[in-house]
């Protein structure tokens, strides 16, 4: 049966972070079978996939407010644009 790629790519996420832990603690893992290996990988990499997606949602949202606030900004100084040409025009200051 192949993998789907999310499972894999959730494998070597966690396999990176289980083999960095390992290493600082001074562990060696080549006693687990490689189901166990993978196992930890896969929920390791899980975990840190979820982190990441919250993290991206939290971008998301705020280049949406971003472009909303920049939106309603533009709008609102084209809109006093308009009325300092209508003023201008209005006292023949822009006619000079």
């Amino acid at each position: 049966m192949k993998e789907k790629p999310s499972i894999h790519l959730a494998q070597s996420e966690g396999r990176g972070f289980v083999i960095n832990q390992n290493r600082s603690f001074g562990r060696n893992t080549s006693q687990r079978s490689q189901t166990k290996r993978r196992k930890e990988y896969l929920i390791q990499g899980l975990s840190k996939l979820e982190g990441l997606s919250i993290e991206l949602s939290k971008v998301k949202k705020a280049a949406t407010i971003g472009y909303d606030s920049l939106f309603h900004m533009c709008s609102a100084l084209s809109n006093r644009v308009s009325e300092i040409n209508k003023l201008l025009v209005e006292s023949g200051i822009a006619d000079r």
